[in-house]
């Protein structure tokens, strides 16, 4: 089940400083990683994890009207994700 919109951190401040929230795309982790941030062709922003060797990891699956809720749902992959469990959902055959 999906959070609701209560359940879901606010993020970056919308009217904050764009220069302030921004990332270089030729910024990466120590493992070569980054998070990309972009406006997909009807405008809505997008996220998208992407490996050293150019292979998307993973993608935020949703376009956002504000830059500020792409930005939340990175921040929510960071702090959620690196614990979290792998739940077999199919049967073993």
């Amino acid at each position: 089940m999906a959070p609701s919109e209560d359940d879901i951190d606010a993020g970056p401040d919308p009217d904050a400083d764009p220069a302030a929230v921004s990332v270089e795309a030729s910024e990466t982790a120590p493992t070569g990683t980054r998070f990309e941030l972009y406006q997909d062709e009807v405008g809505d922003w997008r996220w998208r994890l992407v490996h050293r060797n150019g292979n998307i990891i993973a993608d935020g699956g949703e376009g956002y009207a504000r830059k500020a809720g792409a930005l939340n749902g990175i921040e929510s992959v960071k702090r959620n994700a690196a614990d979290a469990p792998v739940v077999r959902t199919e049967d073993d055959d």
